[in-house]
């Protein structure tokens, strides 16, 4: 781990929240420009809501103002840069709508499966896990009765976790039948 990010360690859910909105208020202003928002910019708009979050700049000490300053900018500007948060400002608007409890944003692809994102600051399996565990009862079910894929992607090390839509509901499988000419 970064010795720069250690502040994200300390306070992980803040810097977490903080990204979030900064994502949310990036996909909203989509609809009002055609433009994704470049590295810099969500950079400095997840800066913009930490300074509304956390109030006057005098609030804390300089020092620690600093490091959480630090930690936001570059969980920002990681996610900002990663392939995920590329995708998603691409999608068209119409496909991504508000994620179920404990998600970000729902999107559907191009062949309208359905996909769940969320941004995380988990330090272990088990909280991934649980969190996997609330996503998929409340994520809405695919056509054919697939869950939907759920991803996730690290602030703290901008690792893209990615749990495919391929675990089928409790139903008996459809055999599949090949067309042989």
């Amino acid at each position: 781990m970064d010795d720069r990010l250690s502040f994200i360690l300390r306070t992980p859910a803040l810097v977490e929240s903080v990204v979030r909105e900064a994502l949310r208020r990036a996909l909203a202003a989509r609809r009002l420009a055609d433009e994704p928002p470049d590295v810099r910019a969500f950079s400095n708009l997840a800066l913009l809501v930490l300074e509304r979050r956390t109030g006057a700049p005098g609030q804390t000490d300089p020092v620690g103002r600093h490091e959480l300053e630090a930690a936001t900018l570059r969980a920002a500007a990681r996610f900002a840069a990663s392939g995920l948060a590329r995708r998603l400002f691409r999608i068209p608007r119409g496909r991504i709508s508000k994620g179920p409890p404990g998600a970000d944003v729902t999107v559907r692809d191009a062949r309208g499966r359905v996909h769940v994102v969320r941004l995380e600051t988990f330090r272990t399996p088990d909280e991934r896990l649980a969190a996997l565990d609330v996503m998929v009862k409340g994520a809405p079910w695919q056509p054919l009765g697939e869950r939907p894929a759920i991803h996730f992607f690290s602030l703290l090390d901008g690792t893209f976790r990615s749990y495919p839509s391929s675990m089928k509901a409790s139903k008996p499988a459809k055999p599949r039948i090949r067309q042989v000419a």
